[in-house]
């Protein structure tokens, strides 16, 4: 990629989970923090046993939100390459029009020479085919047809597939409760749309809401024996990185589910290591210094003021306010301590990029679909200032109002961005290992470079928050994208695939 060698690592990006060591005698807390007479040991060794083998694991890292009807999800990251001058005005700031479509068929560009685990199956074969954002591949070697499914998931669903919705919750209820009167509420808008259709595409669903013990999980599995686990766990006993702890567990009891793996969550959820990643795979980043707590603070050399300073493992742009973007030593030392003292919470720091903040939505396995972007739009923020979208900016709903900031389908892009804009997600989707669906956010610059801030492994799927909107505006309603994501969980499945191909 040009310019690649402008971005060189800094730091160490070495951070675990962003809470401390268990004390002595709480190993029991993780799973529930009570010792009963049927160890968690057993528990999991019974479910697996079963012929459907176990549980699947956790997808979504973005929480319930209530803003304007949806739960935006999506993180805050911004930069400025050293290189580039912000353009005000032409075509890099057009207005935005909801129903606009981008007709624009340039080549794809990115690096002359992508390592081969980042590459493509158009960049093996040496085609090039970028897509318009409002319809999908037909090349077999690259996308499928938009309208229909993944065949072989397909051919494996039964009339009635019995799917368990598995989600967080606060507060700790018994099996078999419905949460009728919870999901009539703004912040489970994910798990009532998500529930809806499932039932509407002909399946039997039940719910199972997670706290702090995992065994209502345990429980659920070896008495019900579902085909497929829908996941949306993303938080357990309020830690959010706790999220691929729950997947690894539902990966060892071997039923399909849906999201992204334990491995995924690990990696994307520490800023400083997927970047890492994605700097060995050639796609551009924000240069960016992790400071862990205990260790010294300064402003490396190698680094451009202004900085954004953000939790090193955090989600959903907590941490994140006007106050990360910083311009001077003085206050990104500040800053950066104040994460460590504050929010206990490591520290990573990475250039502010300029210009227009896109989330990409990509949905598949060995082939892709790239949606047509969202933008976040930041209204009457002023334009000569670092515009970064904040915790306020995404949640509150008050803020968003006063300032006129909205999520919307992106407008025009300039000649050519739309095919880099694809070909990069789809390289990083690959690089990462990712699987099922996640959404990107990234910077597309003045310049009209791509630049990759944060993959969402498991973003919300409200059906009007960013993914749902973004699939039918490519041409998916929201049914059949919640049967697609089933269908590529079926796909990959460990026991209950092999069951339903031998009836």
């Amino acid at each position: 990629m040009a310019g690649a060698e402008e971005a060189p690592l800094h730091g160490s990006a070495d951070a675990l989970d962003p809470g401390q060591a268990p004390a002595e005698g709480k190993g029991a807390a993780v799973l529930g923090g009570r010792q009963d007479d049927q160890p968690v040991g057993r528990a999991l060794q019974a479910a697996a046993a079963l012929p459907g083998g176990g549980l699947p694991r956790l997808p979504r890292p973005e929480p319930p939100a209530d803003v304007s009807r949806r739960r935006a999800g999506g993180r805050a990251g911004s930069g400025r390459l050293r290189e580039e001058t912000p353009v005000r005005g032409g075509a890099d700031r057009l207005q935005l029009d909801r129903p606009a479509q981008i007709h624009h068929r340039g080549p794809a560009q990115g690096h002359p020479n992508p390592l081969p685990e980042a590459q493509t199956p158009a960049d093996r074969s040496g085609a090039d085919r970028p897509l318009p954002p409002d319809r999908l591949s037909d090349d077999p070697r690259d996308e499928p047809p938009l309208h229909r499914l993944v065949p072989r998931g397909e051919a494996q669903m039964k009339k009635r597939l019995q799917v368990l919705v598995a989600f967080d919750i606060g507060v700790i209820k018994p099996r078999g409760y419905g949460y009728e009167e919870e999901f009539k509420g703004p912040a489970f808008a994910t798990e009532r749309d998500v529930l809806r259709a499932i039932r509407d595409n002909g399946w039997e669903a039940r719910t199972v809401g997670i706290h702090n013990d995992i065994r209502v999980l345990i429980e659920e599995v070896a008495e019900r024996r579902p085909d497929v686990i829908f996941n949306l766990v993303e938080v357990f006993d309020n830690k959010t990185y706790l999220d691929k702890n729950v997947a690894a567990i539902l990966e060892m009891l071997g039923i399909p589910y849906t999201g992204a793996s334990s491995e995924a969550l690990f990696l994307c959820n520490n800023k400083g290591l997927f970047k890492k990643v994605l700097r060995y795979h050639r796609l551009r980043g924000p240069r960016f210094q992790t400071f862990m707590r205990g260790h010294r603070v300064w402003l490396p050399k190698v680094l451009t003021l202004p900085c954004v300073v953000k939790p090193l493992c955090e989600e959903a742009s907590r941490g994140i306010s006007e106050a990360s973007v910083v311009d001077n030593e003085a206050a990104f030392i500040e800053r950066v301590r104040f994460l460590h003292e504050q929010m206990n919470s490591d520290a990573i720091a990475e250039e502010y990029v300029e210009g227009r903040e896109l989330y990409v939505t990509v949905l598949g396995a060995d082939r892709l679909v790239v949606f047509p972007p969202r933008e976040f739009k930041f209204g009457k923020r002023p334009e000569d200032e670092p515009r970064i979208a904040t915790y306020k900016a995404k949640w509150d709903e008050g803020y968003r109002k006063r300032w006129g900031i909205d999520s919307v389908s992106a407008g025009k892009l300039p000649n050519g961005a739309w095919e880099r804009v694809q070909e990069t997600c789809k390289r990083a989707y690959r690089a990462l290992n990712l699987r099922s669906y996640a959404r990107f956010d990234i910077r597309l610059t003045p310049s009209g470079q791509v630049v990759i801030l944060e993959p969402n492994v498991n973003p919300c799927l409200a059906e009007e928050d960013e993914v749902g909107l973004a699939a039918l505006k490519g041409g998916l309603p929201y049914d059949r994208l919640i049967r697609r994501i089933v269908s590529l969980a079926l796909t990959r499945g460990g026991p209950a695939k092999k069951r339903r191909r031998a009836a």
